[in-house]
């Protein structure tokens, strides 16, 4: 939780991707079609509108750019996948999260571990976890996740477009480091 990893599955981002490398037909699909899709984003806007006199964006967030995609397209899209270089959020944030998610593991008798078929994981959904939620959706999201967007992925997103940008599922994940994990 302390560095911010961003793999995206967005339908703008990868329908400008592909308009950008004539290679691939855009999407034509819309998820928003979903009733269950857009009762989900609601649970991670904000708790109160931004404000007209909002700060001033934070500085960039330095990051490591991955999965390049081609050098050849005009303007080059150099990536896809990004994470931040240095740690984004505290150690006592973290700290605070955690805590809450054990709690409700006792309270619930564990972490969840079926709640996605195809890419099995120990987590929490944030939406189970108030403090932790309200902190993400009012903090995390606003000062930290989408101006990191807006830097990582100029090359693909319209300046300033991270603000459209809504979260529909997030998760606290625990991860064992001495567990064997074969992918296949």
């Amino acid at each position: 939780m302390r560095f911010l990893s961003l793999l995206f599955h967005s339908s703008s981002l990868l329908s400008k991707a592909r308009t950008l490398s004539h290679k691939l037909p855009p999407l034509g699909i819309s998820e928003l079609v979903i009733p269950q899709y857009t009762e989900a984003l609601k649970q991670y806007l904000p708790s109160q509108p931004p404000s007209e006199t909002a700060a001033a964006a934070p500085p960039s967030i330095p990051f490591s750019a991955h999965a390049p995609l081609s050098d050849s397209q005009s303007p080059p899209i150099t990536h896809l996948v990004a994470h931040s270089s240095l740690p984004v959020v505290s150690s006592s944030a973290c700290r605070d999260v955690i805590d809450e998610c054990e709690a409700r593991a006792t309270k619930m008798g564990g972490w969840t571990t079926a709640r996605h078929a195809n890419f099995a994981t120990t987590d929490v959904p944030l939406a189970e976890l108030p403090k932790a939620l309200a902190w993400f959706k009012d903090s995390v999201l606003p000062d930290v996740a989408y101006p990191f967007m807006d830097g990582a992925f100029s090359p693909v997103l319209p300046p300033g477009a991270a603000k459209n940008l809504r979260v529909v599922d997030a998760f606290v994940v625990k991860y064992n480091a001495t567990a064997v994990s074969v992918v296949t």
